[in-house]
């Protein structure tokens, strides 16, 4: 999945939508830098760039399948979603990634951890460490 942010970002780039940043003269600016399981993203600060890299993100939610996953649990999973709205126990942390964790674990809570009911595409695995600590 990594391999479709980079493609997101580049096209962006090629496009003049997003500069990124030029660390010396001479090279190309950069836009990304990837590391084991975070991308930390590159740009001058200004707010094309900024909407720009926010519609690359939600572009890579949906072909990651997150967003995908997400829904499901929520809609035909049966999640009760007022949980992650603001006031809600489970809202903080406010990130796609902490209520995707709260909608995949109700989920499987509610399907009696069964197997199969855990794996929403790839997005989610079972774990023994509790992960809104």
């Amino acid at each position: 999945m990594a391999k479709a942010l980079v493609r997101g970002i580049t096209e962006a780039k090629r496009l003049g939508n997003i500069d990124g940043i030029q660390i010396t003269t001479g090279v190309e600016a950069c836009t990304h830098q990837q590391f084991a399981d975070d991308t930390l993203l590159l740009g001058e600060g200004t707010k094309k760039e900024a909407k720009e890299f926010k519609l690359v993100l939600k572009w890579y939610e949906k072909v990651s399948g997150q967003v995908t996953a997400f829904d499901y649990a929520y809609g035909l999973g049966g999640v009760d979603y007022r949980e992650v709205l603001k006031g809600g126990q489970c809202h903080d942390p406010n990130t796609v990634a902490a209520h995707a964790s709260y909608a995949f674990n109700n989920y499987y809570q509610k399907n009696n951890m069964a197997p199969k009911t855990f794996e929403f595409g790839g997005n989610a695995i079972i774990t023994q460490t509790n992960p809104s600590k």
